[in-house]
């Protein structure tokens, strides 16, 4: 129980980080608790928004496409990876 604890207080303060404008910090603890949830949907959908609004489009497909494998019914997650897939002219 202590282990989804730290996961959820990460993932709370990697999204913080993310919406204060932290987003080294943010990537960071994304990273980190996917080292540990390698399939935590949202950790990699927000490393691909990351990724996105910083036009480092490859690596922004890299991360959805994790997301949608993760969760194949948000279609959310669908919908960024083919706007990031889009930004690479790959339709």
């Amino acid at each position: 129980m202590s282990l989804n604890l730290n996961i959820e207080s990460t993932f709370g303060e990697a999204l913080h980080c993310q919406q204060i404008g932290q987003l080294d910090r943010a990537k960071e603890l994304y990273l980190k608790l996917l080292a540990s949830v390698p399939r935590h949907a949202e950790s990699s959908h927000n490393l691909g928004i990351i990724f996105a609004q910083s036009r480092n489009f490859e690596q922004a497909v890299k991360y959805f496409k994790l997301a949608t494998e993760a969760d194949p019914q948000s279609s959310h997650y669908f919908c960024n990876l083919g706007t990031a897939l889009n930004d690479l002219g790959q339709t």
